[in-house]
């Protein structure tokens, strides 16, 4: 008796070298894409801290500037004012004359300053945003 064995071919299973390399070069332009954008961000939310941190002493030192009638003796720790200190990725507050200064703690760009001004008019107080800051896009 004759046998008669029958192939079947199985369909292929699995994907291609070129297939692989292929979606690898996606991935790979997406992430170039992504991870900049993620860093800067990232950045601008650690120096929203020092934004809020300094915005936190723009009452105590418009009280003392209307108060006194001047923002000279408008300093950290004098006339009402409390005397500044860095925590977390604030590096330094310090507090002059109605000018408010933040320092970011960290790496270029964090490292930037934040600069609120006081400006004292017959209406009240106004505020001059300023710094390096700026120039790096943080505030």
């Amino acid at each position: 008796m004759l046998k008669i064995q029958i192939y079947y071919l199985r369909p292929q299973a699995g994907f291609t070298l070129i297939e692989l390399m292929v979606s690898i070069a996606i991935v790979a332009i997406l992430a170039s894409i992504a991870i900049p954008a993620y860093k800067e961000y990232s950045d601008k939310a650690k120096y929203t801290e020092v934004v809020q941190g300094v915005a936190s002493y723009k009452v105590a030192v418009a009280t003392c500037g209307l108060v006194l009638g001047t923002l000279d003796g408008c300093t950290g720790g004098q006339n009402g004012i409390p005397q500044p200190k860095g925590t977390g990725n604030i590096n330094s507050i310090d507090i002059t004359n109605g000018v408010i200064t933040g320092i970011g703690k960290g790496t270029s760009p964090l490292d930037s300053s934040y600069v609120l001004s006081a400006i004292l008019s017959e209406g009240g107080i106004g505020w001059q945003v300023g710094g390096s800051c700026r120039e790096a896009g943080l505030c």
